[in-house]
């Protein structure tokens, strides 16, 4: 059953995506602008850096290089008309209790989801499932079903990790990142001492740590990996933050460019702008500060207070000069190197959700928000991320999914469903480059359908 849009339903059609995405200012003179901020890419992260400064009285200005905002937060229909499909961003994590959603009331500028109550539905080729719920009493009864000592586990850790110390964890997404042993001694005490335990860890030896079946161990894997953390000593210590929020997920009504429009309505609402097919092409530097920004175009433009960019490191650096920073950080950013996760993705229209045979092993498969299969052992996780980090198209695809229509209506025309599956696949494939997927995207869809 479809859940309700928290705050209301507010059902949008495909054409409304349309208009909307087109909305905003586009530029062709060479006059120059002023604002006492400047904003480089109108992806999420930087509309809400855009939308935070605007609330605190600055008028703002938002510079995207392409025709549409939102980055990875992006809806486009592109299958079928009414099909609306999420081309990133889809698993939105804690938005019942999301800072930026609450501080800047998003809520008033249209922003709704819907966050389902089986979260999590791991499909195994056996039959079976292991299924996570919001209500910790339903996950550790699924999880009995294969360990009940398993199921021990789960409680004891939601009770610490999704309660007791929820509002530590969850802030670390909100704050600069410290070193463990600094977060260790800020917290002090016992906690402090648990959560250090966790650093030199990888984040494998975190979860075999605390649980024993094999189904288990391989059904967080796959969610470490479905949030790129990688397998290396040191990330263990994503396992109290994934626990923390692990059953938070919710999903956009009418799609994740929901936020990114909620977003730009804030920022025009508080007398700012967002101007698309606006490439920044330099950073104006004045007097030792970022004064502004130069557009492809030859525009002009002023900042009386900041120039911020919500690109990528390299990129921004190549934008602002490498004069303008210290050496150590010019190194870094020299020998960036980019993860190895990526995906490939499936995009469905249908006429029905699809049916499970796991269904068969418990029925609220069919109600779960994200579809996790391909992996039946640990060892085949860790197989899948060797191929991948070798530039090789995995022997076995395993990846997660959803069918957003069968939770919020408004993806699909009445009557049809949307879904997707995403795979992890090596974004260059045996060192040919990116184009190489071109070549084998018929034969990869037929492979995963």
């Amino acid at each position: 059953m479809p859940m309700r849009c928290v705050s209301g339903n507010s059902k949008r059609g495909p054409e409304s995506i349309r208009q909307n995405n087109q909305a905003g200012t586009f530029l062709g003179d060479k006059t120059m602008d002023q604002y006492d901020g400047i904003v480089i890419g109108a992806g999420h992260n930087g509309l809400v850096c855009a939308a935070y400064m605007a609330r605190c009285g600055l008028k703002v200005g938002v510079f995207e290089s392409e025709e549409e905002i939102g980055g990875g937060a992006s809806t486009r229909e592109f299958l079928l008309p009414g099909y609306l499909s999420n081309m990133h961003a889809n698993f939105f994590i804690g938005l019942d209790d999301f800072p930026i959603v609450r501080d800047l009331e998003l809520g008033r500028h249209g922003f709704r989801w819907v966050t389902p109550e089986v979260q999590h539905a791991a499909l195994f080729r056996d039959g079976s499932a292991l299924l996570l719920h919001r209500d910790p009493e339903k996950s550790a009864a699924s999880i009995a079903r294969f360990s009940e000592k398993d199921a021990q586990s789960y409680r004891a850790l939601h009770q610490r990790y999704a309660v007791e110390l929820a509002p530590l964890l969850r802030s670390f997404l909100f704050h600069v990142p410290l070193p463990p042993a600094e977060i260790a001694s800020r917290v002090g005490g016992e906690k402090g001492g648990e959560l250090l335990a966790f650093a030199p860890m990888s984040i494998s030896k975190a979860i075999d740590t605390h649980f024993e079946h094999p189904k288990m161990r391989t059904l967080f894997k796959l969610l470490a990996h479905a949030i790129t953390v990688e397998d290396e000593p040191g990330t263990g210590m994503f396992f109290p933050g994934l626990f923390s929020t692990h059953t938070t997920l919710g999903l956009p009504c009418g799609g994740a460019f929901e936020l990114p429009r909620a977003l730009e309505k804030l920022i025009l609402s508080l007398g700012g702008a967002v101007h698309r097919n606006a490439p920044v092409r330099e950073v104006i530097r004045e007097n030792g500060r970022a004064a502004g920004v130069v557009l492809e175009d030859g525009s002009r433009h002023e900042a009386k207070r900041f120039v911020a960019s919500g690109l990528n490191a390299p990129a921004s650096i190549r934008m602002a000069g490498e004069d303008a920073f210290p050496d150590e950080v010019n190194e870094k950013m020299r020998n960036w190197d980019w993860g190895f996760h990526s995906l490939m993705t499936l995009h469905l229209a249908l006429s029905d959700r699809p049916v499970y045979t796991a269904e068969k092993f418990d029925p609220d498969v069919g109600e779960s928000f994200n579809i996790i299969f391909g992996a039946d052992t640990d060892e085949e996780v860790i197989r899948n991320a060797a191929e991948r980090r070798a530039g090789k198209l995995p022997t076995i695809p395993m990846g997660n999914g959803s069918c957003n229509s069968q939770h919020d209506p408004s993806h699909a025309p009445e009557g049809g469903h949307v879904a997707f599956w995403w795979p992890g696949a090596p974004y260059n494939i045996e060192g040919n480059g990116p184009g190489g997927w071109d070549d084998i995207r018929e034969e990869m869809t037929a492979r995963l359908l």
